[in-house]
């Protein structure tokens, strides 16, 4: 009877995922980050095939890849041996994040990096970093002076690679759920570095808390960024 009331409780209130929001000032001298790495690469018209089959299979779902691209977001990608084995993409623009279910909006200033995959065999080894290195030099020719990301708490090996790639703890997305809604917190850790804007259905700009229906990835559709 004990168990079971505590696996009620559970499903009734519980702690929803949080996540971290890491973010890089830009100067002008970023634009040469990436150096002549030639196997480093923002993947250009004839590369798209090749490139949205390696996110198909794995795990970004049957054409996420080609809605990314539709939506006008670049993408970067890492070869070795001419193979694919880690792509990561970015935008200027304000896209749905389905791990959290806001709209996120980078401004004008901006530069959103998000969807990074490497191959499992390839980890470890500063992959994700040269595809940030990358997108931040693409970035800073764009003029922009901010980049951000943002990592489930979790994923401690992402955070690592963000900060050796001088990125910065800059705020906290966490909430708590209560039967069929959800209080989220937006915190901001430093007023000099900022965290972006999320941006609910209804547009409206989550600041410190605020209640929503429950939100699971697992049940929503997600919409093209």
């Amino acid at each position: 009877m004990k168990s079971l009331l505590r696996n009620w409780k559970q499903r009734l209130a519980g702690r929803a995922a949080s996540f971290v929001i890491m973010t890089r000032p830009l100067k002008a001298e970023d634009v040469g980050l990436a150096g002549n790495e030639s196997t480093v690469v923002e993947v250009g018209e004839a590369e798209w095939p090749g490139t949205l089959k390696f996110f198909d299979e794995n795990g970004f779902g049957n054409g996420w890849g080609e809605r990314m691209r539709a939506g006008g977001n670049r993408c970067v990608v890492v070869r070795e041996s001419g193979q694919i084995v880690a792509g990561g993409w970015m935008t200027t623009r304000p896209g749905w994040v389905y791990e959290v279910g806001y709209t996120f909006d980078c401004g004008e200033e901006g530069a959103y990096f998000f969807g990074d995959f490497v191959v499992p065999a390839f980890r470890g080894r500063w992959f994700q970093g040269r595809l940030m290195k990358r997108r931040l030099a693409i970035a800073a020719e764009m003029g922009r002076r901010w980049a951000y990301g943002i990592v489930w708490e979790g994923n401690l090996a992402s955070i690592k690679n963000s900060q050796r790639a001088g990125c910065v703890l800059a705020g906290k997305l966490s909430g708590t759920y209560l039967g069929p809604w959800q209080k989220d917190r937006l915190e901001q850790v430093s007023a000099d570095v900022p965290c972006g804007r999320f941006l609910s259905a209804g547009g409206r700009a989550l600041s410190g808390t605020a209640w929503r229906r429950r939100y699971a990835p697992e049940r929503e559709d997600p919409v093209a960024a």
